[in-house]
């Protein structure tokens, strides 16, 4: 992510965000910053299409490197029908409110967390950090984890607050009593959802031993998030450039998220459409398309827009866009 002066392309001075984000041939405008009296700056992520660029604004550019290139005029685009109605966020939340997700390990008094999911409806469940430092069995089953489709397992923390040394030994722990209570549920002839689990781990060699247990566990699935290296990439980032502290808070703190939007929704399966087109078609429905996510795992971040994507059944678009 970066930030630059609009004074550097001056004729986009008047001109709408829906018109400046097609300016760009090989990066994203995910928004803008107006400075305000004492020094301090507005962020607004994905404007409204119709909103204006005014001098002194600050433009929020996603881009593989600082280079980015501004055109005077915008590509030609294919005209594409689609219908009109659901947003991004109402067609995202409309996608992934089918199955039981819980959270643990959410710090007390921290609603950021347990607002945002709970968009997705009545069927997450947050359960705090305090009841959850040291896990049991029988805490595991009360709290219902066997009825559970999608388990996000976060780090163990100390009273303080900070993630605890032996996080990733009780994470490995209160995975295995996981698996155990599974099993013990099968044996007595009940019938499990497949499980996926969302791990936060410190080590990789923490990684590699969870990823030994659960080869052998049926039913279940697991992928591994490495916090320190995503906080990390932040930070560094926030240290050279300070002018983006303001942005990652907006990202990460006000209405804005990421989502993933079936391509079928959207566009026509087996048609190949530049990356202009479908920003194009993803800015009517309030957000900004920044990639695409294939069926294989594999994704494409800020792609050229004149580069040429054939949207299969299984791809996801990738957007930002406000919670509404």
């Amino acid at each position: 992510i970066f930030v630059t002066e609009l004074a550097l392309w001056p004729w986009l001075v008047g001109q709408t965000f829906e018109e400046i984000s097609l300016l760009f041939p090989d990066s994203v405008v995910l928004g803008w910053m107006t400075e305000l009296e004492g020094g301090k700056w507005s962020v607004d992520i994905v404007p409204s299409n119709s909103d204006v660029a005014t001098k002194g604004m600050k433009l929020i550019m996603l881009a593989e490197g600082q280079h980015m290139r501004c055109s005077r005029s915008a590509p030609a685009v294919q005209l594409i029908e689609f219908e009109k109605g659901k947003s991004c966020v109402a067609l995202a939340r409309s996608q992934r409110t089918t199955k039981m997700t819980m959270v643990l390990n959410v710090l007390e008094g921290n609603t950021y967390l347990p607002d945002r999911i709970a968009k997705g409806g009545d069927k997450v469940k947050v359960v705090p950090f305090s009841q959850c430092q040291e896990v049991s069995l029988v805490q595991l089953k009360a709290i219902g984890v066997l009825n559970m489709d999608v388990l996000v397992l976060q780090h163990f923390r100390n009273d303080d607050g900070t993630v605890a040394a032996d996080s990733d030994a009780k994470v490995i722990t209160a995975c295995k009593m996981i698996a155990l209570l599974r099993q013990q549920a099968q044996a007595d002839g009940k019938t499990l959802s497949n499980l996926h689990l969302v791990v936060c781990m410190h080590r990789a060699e923490s990684v590699s031993l969870l990823q030994t247990v659960f080869s052998r566990e049926q039913g279940m699935s697991v992928e591994f998030m490495n916090s320190n290296e995503v906080e990390a990439g932040a930070i560094v980032q926030m240290l050279s450039t300070p002018s983006l502290k303001p942005v990652y808070t907006a990202l990460l703190e006000a209405g804005s998220d990421l989502f993933l939007i079936p391509a079928p929704l959207l566009f026509t399966v087996g048609t190949t459409y530049s990356f202009s087109d479908i920003s194009r078609v993803v800015m009517q429905r309030k957000a900004v398309a920044i990639g695409v996510k294939r069926a294989d795992g594999s994704f494409e971040l800020s792609p050229a827009k004149n580069k040429r994507i054939t949207l299969q059944e299984s791809d996801q678009i990738i957007v930002v866009a406000d919670f509404e």
